[in-house]
């Protein structure tokens, strides 16, 4: 392994997988670009292709797993793993990626129980800081009065 491979292999995931397709871009690229037949061009984008869909597939997966971990934390139900209901592809050797209306689902629900505890959170506050000021107002008059 290059000394190269190695510190990319310490970077954090999303600068990983950003220097990943950009090495991985730059050779699609300079291939597409030697190859002279549309049957040579197939080959280079058939070569290429797995590459670009290993990286994809890493970042969905960290992606997902950030989503349902927020999710779990904050009790909102997660859809079950069943291709037919549309939240879940599944992808050989167990891997299970949620679709795009999985994914809003999950957000959708994540919103709505932030959106809640905010406003209990404010429904609390908002009083309080009522009270403050008005008590703040009244001891600011009883001393005006009593100054004088």
């Amino acid at each position: 392994m290059t000394w190269q491979r190695k510190l990319i292999t310490r970077l954090p995931d999303r600068l990983r997988w950003w220097w990943d397709e950009r090495r991985i871009n730059r050779a699609y690229h300079a291939a597409l670009a030697q190859a002279k037949t549309a049957e040579e061009r197939e080959i280079v984008h058939g070569e290429f292709s797995s590459e670009f869909f290993e990286v994809e597939h890493e970042r969905r997966a960290f992606y997902d797993l950030k989503l349902l971990s927020k999710a779990r934390r904050h009790f909102v139900p997660t859809p079950p793993r069943r291709e037919g209901e549309g939240m879940w592809e599944h992808y050989g050797q167990g891997m299970w990626f949620l679709t795009e209306k999985g994914t809003h689902e999950l957000v959708k629900g994540i919103m709505e129980y932030q959106k809640a505890r905010r406003d209990l959170i404010l429904g609390l506050v908002t009083p309080l800081i009522t009270i403050l000021t008005g008590l703040v107002g009244a001891i600011t008059g009883l001393v005006a009065l009593l100054s004088k």
